[in-house]
């Protein structure tokens, strides 16, 4: 029997691709080589909890995840709006409000000005006298903000979250990769912090604005998108890698479960994985050139009482230059939502983030035990309170990708690719675009 289409790859991209084309009226089965769904965003279990390996929350831009979460039937929550910090190597300061991706909206704001200095403020103020396309010409961000604003909004305020969150600096950044309607926002408003302020809307001055979580973690999105798959009568297959994929009048897929005919393809892996497999199919074309930053989770369940209050609100992002820790972020992940703060009985949980740009991280070589000495360390450096030892701690190993790349699959019949490193970074780039091939492909297939 040939079914309509085979996804390789059952992370976020895979099954909101599957499931879309199961109710669209497609038979569709989907091969995964580990032995549960999710790819980064599958839980972790630690201390009687279920917290999530990778990512614990989405962007609300575009409304395409938070659409997905709603129609699922589970629960979307806002984090406490407690703000972030920001630790230098000459102190620390809390986040400004109103910023996007560290630029920010307001350049003379007071909390601007506690990061950057006067100096800083008046440098960034030329952004308002530029014509709208001084600082666009290269398309990368790290250029966009050091010709309009400054280097010291560029090192203090930019690079810190860019570096925290997407493990890439700013110089390497295309603007249009992780933020596509920035630069005709600065044609539209004149300005890039007038930009910034229409792009953020009445909800920047809110801490926490442009993001939301999901009650009992992430993790849920993937447990109800695969049962759904499968109530529309898609297949789900674990601890299924597809070792062969050749073509013949139809895809054919080999796996432990043999071979499997299909009409269509679509590629969900990672992007190392998924250049792989395009090679093999394409060995004509050149090698698809895919950037992953190597990123090192650590996880502190720590007794009841062990933090006294939110001393760094929901987190910290750390500066370069900061070198006394060597963590680049760290989340205080019971204060920032509150269904964890019930479920975790009092105890608190922090996570640290390591591997920086370009760099293997410095937790790379160490034993667990070792990690997990650096982990208390840093959290007790960032928090600025002594911590007792955790009463569990886990680490997870993750690959982000660092670049987008779109391949050219057009000699390939009837395939697709999904997934971060052809979207985009984060579920709101990644969730709209995997549903868009979906339905192209079934107007394809029909």
């Amino acid at each position: 029997m040939t079914i309509d289409v085979a996804v390789v790859g059952a992370g976020v991209a895979g099954l909101v691709t599957a499931r879309e084309l199961a109710k669209l009226g497609h038979s569709v089965e989907v091969f995964e080589a580990a032995a549960e769904p999710g790819g980064l965003v599958r839980p972790l279990r630690i201390a009687d909890l279920t917290l999530d390996r990778g990512a614990e929350s989405f962007a609300t831009r575009g409304g395409a995840v938070a659409e997905l979460v709603d129609e699922l039937g589970l629960d979307r929550v806002d984090p406490n709006p407690l703000g972030s910090w920001l630790i230098f190597g000459d102190g620390a300061a809390p986040t400004p409000q109103g910023t996007l991706f560290g630029i920010p909206g307001d350049v003379t704001a007071d909390d601007v000005l506690r990061v950057i200095g006067e100096e800083g403020v008046h440098e960034a103020r030329r952004d308002l006298q530029l014509a709208a396309e001084i600082g666009t010409e290269s398309g990368k961000l790290g250029d966009l903000v050091r010709e309009r604003m400054g280097e010291r909004v560029l090192r203090r305020l930019v690079e810190p979250v860019v570096a925290g969150v997407y493990s890439s600096m700013p110089d390497d950044v295309p603007v249009r990769q992780i933020a596509p309607p920035l630069l005709d926002a600065i044609r539209e408003h004149g300005s890039l912090q007038a930009a910034v302020s229409a792009l953020r809307g009445p909800s920047a001055a809110r801490p926490g604005a442009g993001v939301q979580g999901i009650v009992g973690g992430m993790h849920k999105l993937v447990q109800e998108l695969a049962t759904d798959l499968q109530r529309h009568g898609g297949i789900l297959r674990l601890a299924a890698p597809a070792t062969s994929i050749g073509h013949a009048g139809n895809w054919q897929i080999r796996s432990l479960h043999g071979m499997t005919e299909a009409r269509a393809l679509v590629i969900a892996t990672d992007g190392v994985r998924a250049a792989e497999l395009l090679r093999q199919l394409q060995p004509a074309r050149p090698p698809i050139g895919v950037q992953a930053a190597k990123v090192e989770l650590v996880t502190l369940v720590l007794p009841e009482g062990s933090i006294d209050g939110t001393p760094r609100g929901s987190g910290a992002l750390v500066t370069a230059d900061a070198h006394d820790v060597t963590a680049k972020a760290l989340t205080h992940a019971t204060a920032k939502w509150q269904w964890l703060r019930e479920a975790a009985g009092g105890r608190e949980v922090v996570r640290l983030s390591y591997g920086r740009a370009g760099r293997t991280p410095d937790t790379a070589e160490l034993s667990e035990n070792e990690c997990f000495s650096l982990a208390r360390r840093d959290a007790e450096h960032i928090l600025g309170q002594s911590l007792p030892v955790p009463l569990e701690a886990a680490r997870v190993r993750l690959a982000q990708n660092r670049s987008r790349v779109q391949p050219d699959v057009s000699t390939l019949p009837n395939t697709a690719v999904v997934g971060a490193w052809s979207a985009g970074t984060g579920l709101a780039s990644v969730v709209p675009h995997s549903i868009e091939t979906a339905q192209r492909l079934s107007r394809v297939l029909q």
